[in-house]
């Protein structure tokens, strides 16, 4: 069965994080054009190998920080492994709390 979910699941959300990406660089111009210049520095005329992956490093930034700001699973559920106090709110122990990383990632919560 997870194979099953992984295969089904695994083109859904890379062709969604792909889009969010393409979107992403039409907004930002200036970081295409700096990717666009490591890979040429890097890279040069030839086809990419593994090898270059850990000189790229604008590109990783990118591509991580893409999935940070827009992620295609942005809620995640964690249990309260103590009792806590949570904006006010009483937590117990052992509590399923969900966690909405989408929301969080906004510029409006965290300037």
């Amino acid at each position: 069965q997870c194979i099953l979910e992984m295969m089904i699941a695994a083109p859904d959300t890379l062709s969604v994080t792909v889009f969010f990406m393409l979107v992403l660089i039409t907004e930002h111009p200036e970081v295409e054009e700096k990717m666009m210049e490591e890979i040429q520095a890097v890279v040069g005329n030839r086809d990419i190998q593994h090898d270059d992956m850990p000189k790229l490093k604008v590109v990783e930034n990118f591509i991580l920080e893409s999935m940070r700001y827009q992620p295609v699973v942005d809620l995640v559920m964690r249990k309260a492994l103590q009792d806590d106090v949570i904006d006010g709110y009483p937590v117990k122990k052992g509590t399923n709390i969900i966690i909405n990383l989408g929301r969080m990632h906004k510029l409006e919560f965290f300037p």
